[in-house]
């Protein structure tokens, strides 16, 4: 359910200023998370290619590494996929965002790109241009122009 048109929101406060629009707020945050997210699955991926090797090693050598086992190996190397694929997933999202295509998807890589993980240091970037591309997606008229692209492509 869509929240009521409010004719207020049609006015601008002030003459001669025109309103952004729906793709113009949109692609700032989009372009930022995106980023984000490729920074993220290249931190993800090296994370993975380490832990195989490890992994890897560890069988052929096992005791060489220190506090490292099979079982950390194999698990390290599963958290590691998910985090590759959730940044993947992501960075597919903020694209798609762009074209005002897929709001829920978009939604959840913004709400996804505030965990900033693997890499947590960068959650003080990407914690508030998260927060700032969910204000962007619950614009009603951002809102509209993802329904408006989702109806056109169904036709």
């Amino acid at each position: 359910m869509h929240a009521p048109h409010d004719e207020r929101a049609d006015y601008d406060d002030e003459p001669g200023r025109t309103r952004p629009s729906p793709q113009a707020l949109v692609r700032t945050p989009a372009g930022v998370l995106s980023s984000f997210a490729l920074v993220q699955v290249g931190f993800s991926v090296v994370g993975l290619i380490s832990t195989l090797a490890m992994t890897i090693y560890t069988l052929f050598k096992p005791g060489e590494i220190e506090d490292f086992e099979l079982t950390t190996g194999v698990l390290l190397i599963i958290a590691s996929a998910i985090l590759t694929g959730m940044n993947l997933f992501v960075a597919r999202a903020t694209d798609r965002m762009k074209r005002l295509q897929g709001h829920r998807s978009a939604c959840w890589a913004a709400a996804l790109s505030m965990l900033s993980l693997p890499f947590f240091y960068l959650v003080v970037l990407s914690f508030p241009a998260g927060i700032w591309a969910l204000r962007v997606l619950s614009d009603p008229s951002v809102r509209a122009r993802f329904d408006e692209a989702r109806a056109g492509g169904r036709s």
